[in-house]
């Protein structure tokens, strides 16, 4: 499969959810639909993307730190071929899905962002995003360029126990609980921010200013990405 396409694919995700998920829409869904899309996106997001990717990468890890790691690697070059195609089309198109029909939802409901429960849901679902398309999927990529030579053996097995990377992967899953806990507790959480939220959605809508403060969370790449250049295994060199 071209890598291009991975790239292309995510556009194309996004373009479709601008396009129906939107405040801009060419055609407005029945609500019933919209929380139909966020209820099954949400839930891909966690069934067909999190908990398949958690359960490889924790038998890649395990059979990293084990004697014999040689005798798995075809084995280990299989399940990076499934983890590939988990991080690079199923996590992102359930992601920007749910990202995208939950700001609708907001916007339609008219549930302001000025909430803090609803203002800390959308930060940490963009984290989440942004860190999983940035760092998740090329250090799957790099693990997967490994992979593909047998003699890369010691290299794939040092790039899979890469602490930094680990940490970052399983990160994910409480972020994804706590969206699932928060949206269903709706916790007295503080939007620090409260006032100018309430002031961009007075000039821009509540479903424009959830997009405006998820394009500006696209900051956090700005540290994510020092912290791959510094720490993670997919900026070493394949030897």
């Amino acid at each position: 499969m071209p890598y291009h396409f991975e790239k292309v694919f995510a556009l194309f995700v996004v373009i479709i959810s601008w396009l129906t998920l939107t405040p801009f829409t060419v055609h407005c869904l029945p609500l019933p639909i919209v929380v139909l899309v966020h209820l099954a996106s949400y839930l891909a997001l966690g069934l067909c993307f999190e908990l398949p990717e958690i359960i490889a990468n924790t038998v890649c890890l395990y059979w990293a730190r084990q004697a014999g790691f040689e005798n798995r690697f075809p084995a280990v070059a299989a399940i990076l071929q499934i983890r590939y195609v988990l991080t690079h089309f199923i996590g992102p198109a359930s992601g920007i899905l749910s990202l995208a029909s939950g700001i609708y939802l907001a916007y339609r409901g008219a549930i302001s962002f000025s909430q803090g429960w609803l203002f800390w849901i959308l930060i940490v679902a963009a984290v989440g995003l942004y860190k999983g398309m940035y760092q998740h999927n090329l250090y799957v990529k790099y693990l997967l360029h490994l992979s593909r030579d047998r003699a890369n053996a010691q290299a794939l097995r040092r790039g899979l126990t890469s602490r930094f990377d680990q940490f970052l992967i399983y990160l994910e899953l409480p972020t994804y609980l706590f969206i699932y806990w928060a949206a269903s507790v709706k916790p007295g959480f503080r939007n620090p921010l409260g006032y100018w939220t309430l002031s961009l959605e007075h000039h821009v809508s509540i479903g424009g200013s959830g997009v405006v403060i998820l394009a500006a969370m696209s900051l956090v790449l700005l540290p994510l990405k020092y912290g791959v250049r510094r720490f993670s295994a997919a900026t070493a060199k394949p030897k």
